[in-house]
């Protein structure tokens, strides 16, 4: 009779064992968040430029590869599933000289990308090139844009009416040399030309990265030389929606900033993020700038004061703070840098801060929130102290990158808890108690 009561004992057991582990398994493959970090690149430099999530919940990259399989280099296109696998890649370009700096997935569910192209070798100049694929990267058009001198896309956007604008830099010869102004390019959703908009000075003004604002407009952010301080001010500029400028705003002070990023905020106002020098030009910093819907500074904090750091990268995350990522010098190495991401509140606040890095240069480049609460990150790993490859990062909510994966916790939760009760009931059986699940043994 013992023997069968326990026999039936361990048959309950292990039945409810295995519902639990059903239930558990379709539970957190419900609610886990794919947690990883991968790399991408063939046997000469790769580099990851942006980032953003695709309908299906994947990831494209675009970026810049030297060489793929012998097809040539330039604009490179990456497509990756939810767990970091590669789907496919494509490369636009035979010039490893040319490289993607932004991409959008289209309303129809392909990709515009925009970059420059090296369009003559021996003067060094570029012109802006946007390329728009079906949702498999096969190429659709490619169309060049710029002229005579050094011109670079370093954004793109799907405009209300489908087209498309274009945030960059157009190159001009002053009484001596060429500078650059600011320039927004507005297209058709064929990528023709409908109008162009220059904004600048007698200086360098470069690095323009453009949004459509919530009324039908533009904002344009950059560097200037020519207007502020004098020494590389961030710059902002709100355009109607045939790109005329109606204010623009500087921001910084005696010593140089470098401007790389900007979004509009849930507020209707913006935030740029790039680098700070302090200490008489001797340190940089991450800085971060607040300014309301008029471009007027509501605050501005430093981060990674650490001797040498920039940020790249901002989102407004879903809680109404923030998140950046750039890098840093490593403390005590000055060969080599870390890869940061940073959590603020809405008032920028430090709340929390990751590093992530391996033996030589780990730096990022392009930032989003994902659909799970986590951070995707992308930029350049150093496999060599000379070659780069492609990174992409996964973190969950709170940037981190567990030793396993956090599907496992609770099956691993259950498991134990179960084999706690048996062990339990083993033993209680060997002191001569009685246990049995039925609550009438008789039966």
């Amino acid at each position: 009779m013992g023997a069968l009561l326990e026999m039936s004992t361990l048959k309950f057991l292990f039945g409810l064992f295995l519902s639990l582990m059903l239930v558990s398994s379709l539970v957190v493959g419900v609610l886990a968040s794919p947690i990883w970090s991968q790399t991408f690149g063939g046997e000469y430099s790769d580099a990851g430029n942006c980032v953003i999530q695709t309908f299906d919940g994947g990831f494209v990259i675009a970026g810049s590869t030297d060489l793929i399989e012998d097809d040539g280099g330039g604009f490179w296109l990456i497509s990756i599933d939810d767990n970091g696998n590669m789907l496919w890649q494509k490369t636009y370009t035979d010039d490893s000289w040319d490289v993607a700096h932004s991409v959008v997935q289209t309303s129809d569910g392909g990709f515009v990308v925009v970059g420059s192209h090296l369009k003559d070798y021996n003067e060094g100049a570029d012109e802006i090139c946007l390329v728009r694929t079906d949702g498999d990267g096969n190429m659709l058009w490619q169309k060049l844009y710029g002229g005579e001198y050094d011109d670079v896309g370093f954004s793109v956007v799907q405009t209300n009416d489908g087209g498309f604008i274009i945030g960059g830099q157009l190159g001009k010869l002053t009484e001596s040399y060429v500078v650059q102004d600011l320039l927004l390019l507005k297209t058709d959703e064929n990528g023709n030309q409908e109008w162009l908009q220059t904004y600048g000075g007698d200086s360098y003004d470069r690095h323009g990265v453009a949004i459509q604002t919530s009324d039908g407009g533009y904002a344009l952010a950059g560097l200037s030389r020519s207007f502020g301080s004098g020494n590389h001010d961030f710059w902002l500029i709100k355009t109607d929606s045939n790109g005329n400028q109606l204010w623009n705003r500087t921001y910084g002070g005696s010593e140089s900033e470098d401007f790389e990023s900007m979004i509009q905020t849930n507020d209707g106002g913006y935030a740029l993020v790039g680098m700070i020098e302090y200490n008489d030009m001797m340190d940089r910093a991450f800085w971060v700038v607040k300014a309301d819907a008029n471009g007027n500074m509501e605050w501005s904090e430093r981060y990674c004061e650490t001797g040498f750091s920039s940020g790249e990268s901002i989102v407004q995350t879903s809680d109404g703070g923030f998140a950046i990522a750039g890098w840093m010098f490593v403390e005590g190495d000055d060969d080599n840098t870390d890869l940061v991401l940073i959590k603020t509140d809405e008032n920028g606040i430090e709340q929390w801060n990751k590093t992530f890095g391996e033996a030589y240069r780990d730096e990022a480049s392009s930032l989003i929130q994902t659909s799970d609460g986590g951070y995707a990150i992308t930029g350049d790993f150093y496999s060599t102290e000379t070659q780069t490859d492609c990174l992409l990062i996964k973190t969950d909510a709170y940037g981190e990158i567990p030793e396993f994966p956090s599907w496992v916790i609770l099956p691993l939760v259950l498991t134990i808890t179960l084999f706690s009760l048996i062990l339990k009931i083993k033993l209680s059986k060997e002191r001569g108690l009685n246990f049995s699940p039925n609550p009438n043994p008789k039966e």
